[in-house]
């Protein structure tokens, strides 16, 4: 999962603020695609682990030889040194360093994916936002329509006198809070496709065509333990815990070397007074402060707070994976409660009425009472959808992919 969210990213070149694809319906998927395509700080955090794997490579390599050499000259004769010597301790914690240094490299890419994940997450979300808006919007008009219709029919009536004054200014006032419900709703809508047209890095004012309703929940999703053992393998956030945790104990060895001070030995050539002489050099500082093994305990414990940030990642993925479950399974049965219950007893209701006979007062009162209350319903039943699917988009982030149940580990 890890490379292939990293393949779609090295593959997918930036680009400035540009139209939706031709012919393309946008569907959470091409939102998401267009997001991680098109996005600055994609781009950023590419250039941020490329960095960081460069710095990597650059850190685990051995440090080039020191040349040094002199050449003194005077009425007594000359004297020429000439030596070559080598950091030791980069050449005994080689392949320490290089551990470390491929963890880091694992750790930057990891990162890398995460941050892919936060903003898929991110454009699914605000495209189930203007989904979500547009449905309501197209309620909230529908009842505007109802409410004028009573109102006028409130209004002609009681110039009859067959409808109290009271009563139809109180349906003005219920058009009155409708027409400021559409108006509420057309903001919301327009907040929502400016958040999308910013991650998608499209022009705010595009023809996006009909985005459709919320969908109905869909497939049937792991349990939490599942959802957890899914997110123990595959979220790039422990991936890239678990290679800090890796790197902090491959470096401990070198990091301790290190707190000896410098330790060189090469090759040194003499030339005095016409006598030649060459032999090994070194180069080293007396452990006699005890510096060492103050620098073994810190990379020591450098190692065990990496293991222990590691461990709290772990438990905060297990934390955020059951509550975001549970937030999933709670509009999933909302949604369902109000679609399979709800809804059908609204609209039995309202088509009753509408088939009584007649038209008095009280049944225009009760039926416009009733298409309120089925409009409502209709409202609630969106926003169940709405809840559901953005759980579902942040519980996808919180596992590392698909929610698929036949992708869960044994």
């Amino acid at each position: 999962m890890l490379a292939m969210i990293l393949l779609s990213l090295l593959l997918s070149p930036c680009a400035r603020a540009q139209d939706l694809p031709a012919h393309a319906r946008l569907t959470d998927e091409l939102a998401a695609s267009l997001a991680l395509s098109r996005s600055p700080e994609v781009r950023a955090a590419r250039a941020r682990a490329a960095a960081a794997q460069a710095a990597a490579r650059l850190d685990s390599r051995p440090q080039d030889p020191r040349l040094t050499a002199m050449d003194l000259s005077g009425p007594g004769g000359r004297n020429e040194q000439i030596g070559v010597d080598f950091d030791l301790w980069s050449l005994i914690g080689y392949a320490s360093r290089r551990r470390a240094g491929q963890a880091q490299s694992a750790r930057a890419a990891a990162e890398l994916a995460e941050s892919a994940l936060d903003l898929e997450a991110e454009a699914k979300s605000a495209f189930y936002e203007v989904q979500a808006a547009s449905a309501s919007v197209a309620l909230c008009r529908d009842r505007r329509r109802e409410a004028l219709a009573s109102a006028q029919w409130a209004d002609a009536q009681s110039g009859a006198g067959d409808v109290a004054r009271l009563d139809a200014q109180r349906l003005r006032a219920d058009a009155e809070e409708s027409a400021l419900a559409v108006d509420d709703g057309e903001a919301r809508l327009e907040m929502a496709r400016a958040r999308l047209a910013r991650l998608m890095r499209v022009p705010a004012e595009a023809d996006w065509g009909d985005v459709g309703a919320p969908q109905p929940p869909a497939g049937v999703v792991p349990d939490a333990a599942a959802l957890t053992t899914m997110a123990r393998a595959r979220r790039p956030r422990r991936a890239a815990a678990l290679a800090a945790a890796r790197a902090a104990r491959a470096a401990a060895f070198d990091r301790g070397n290190r707190a000896f001070g410098d330790f060189r030995g090469g090759v040194a050539y003499e030339y005095d007074l016409g006598a030649r002489l060459v032999g090994p050099s070194l180069q080293m500082n007396v452990p006699a402060t005890g510096r060492g093994s103050l620098g073994m305990d810190q990379a020591r414990a450098q190692a065990e707070e990496a293991d222990a940030r590691a461990d709290e990642d772990d438990a905060e993925i297990e934390e955020d994976v059951r509550a975001l479950s549970s937030r999933l399974d709670s509009a999933a049965r909302r949604a369902r409660r109000l679609d399979a219950a709800v809804l059908p007893l609204r609209e039995s209701i309202v088509a009753e009425l509408s088939t009584r006979p007649g038209a008095r007062p009280t049944s225009r009162r009760e039926l416009s009472a009733a298409k309120d209350q089925e409009i409502s319903s209709r409202l609630r039943l969106i926003e169940a959808r709405r809840d559901y699917w953005t759980a579902r988009a942040e519980l996808e982030r919180a596992v590392g992919g698909s929610l698929d149940a036949t992708e869960v580990q044994p």
